[in-house]
């Protein structure tokens, strides 16, 4: 198989598993959100420290740009933490599809804190991908007292902290490896979520099956595929292999859950997807 190819294989697998994700923090029982991504933060961080630990990078891990560093920890733990509340408020498809919609906050971030100029064909995936926004959280019946807004409001904000965590890890990249940002980043949202630490003994022990599978596979084997496919594929195929994710996730409710995802979410998400990919393109 040609390196490329193995490259896809290993982006579609990491879509799959991360296409999961969703269907089981709702199979969850009797654990809120910040219990959930605790629990997958420790998982992930064992199995990140055992590849470490058989790479021998440990030396990787001295803290470079602490700032940044404890500011990429944090926001990456509220976006995954408004995703999964957001699962638990709205339907699934409506949670990823929006979510998804983080590089339109990521390029205003950028601009507003990077002084990085957005071009014309920015602008114009910007307006698609609003335009797919409105389509899902449907405006026109939007009520605080509906938990489907509610949930469509969690979905954005997971969107929102995923941009501010990719625009505060943008100056380590050139002096930190793959390991050092997910080690730091597990490690800072265990910080984050240990005092809201609430879960029983028995409440753990019946949902051990689901918190293992996002912890080991939709997080640890994930990740590990998603940085091995990222080396062989080209910067734009990677967009276009990964989104397959959100679609995935919708298949999962559908087939597992029972969720039917409206006309106006599936219209919405394929317009959100479509604007990302022309903010994503290069010139």
């Amino acid at each position: 198989m040609k390196s490329q190819d193995k490259g896809h294989l290993y982006l579609i697998i990491a879509s799959f598993f991360g296409g999961l994700i969703g269907v089981l923090v709702k199979l969850t029982s009797g654990i809120n959100s910040y219990n959930i991504v605790m629990f997958r933060s420790i998982i992930a961080l064992i199995f990140i420290s055992i590849i470490l630990i058989v790479k021998k990078q440990i030396h990787s891990l001295k803290i470079v740009k602490p700032i940044n560093t404890i500011f990429m920890g944090i926001f990456q733990g509220l976006s995954i933490l408004f995703y999964f509340m957001a699962v638990f408020k709205t339907n699934i498809s409506n949670a990823i599809f929006l979510v998804y919609s983080a590089p339109v906050f990521s390029m205003i971030l950028s601009y507003i804190f990077l002084n990085e100029r957005i071009e014309k064909k920015s602008l114009l995936g910007l307006v698609i991908v609003m335009t797919g926004i409105l389509f899902i959280a449907d405006p026109t019946n939007f009520s605080f007292s509906s938990q489907n807004s509610l949930g469509n409001i969690y979905a954005l904000l997971g969107g929102f902290f995923y941009a501010a965590m990719a625009i505060s890890v943008k100056p380590l990249m050139k002096k930190v490896s793959p390991y050092y940002i997910t080690f730091w980043q597990y490690i800072i949202m265990i910080i984050m979520f240990l005092p809201f630490y609430n879960t029983s003994v028995s409440t753990i022990i019946n949902n051990w099956w689901q918190i293992g599978i996002i912890g080991v596979f939709c997080t640890g084997i994930s990740h590990l595929f998603f940085m091995n496919g990222v080396k062989k594929v080209k910067g734009q195929q990677i967009f276009l292999v990964t989104s397959l994710e959100p679609f995935l996730s919708s298949i999962f409710a559908f087939i597992i859950l029972n969720e039917i995802p409206s006309s106006y979410t599936l219209i919405g998400g394929i317009i959100i997807m479509l604007g990302i990919y022309i903010i994503s393109r290069k010139k």
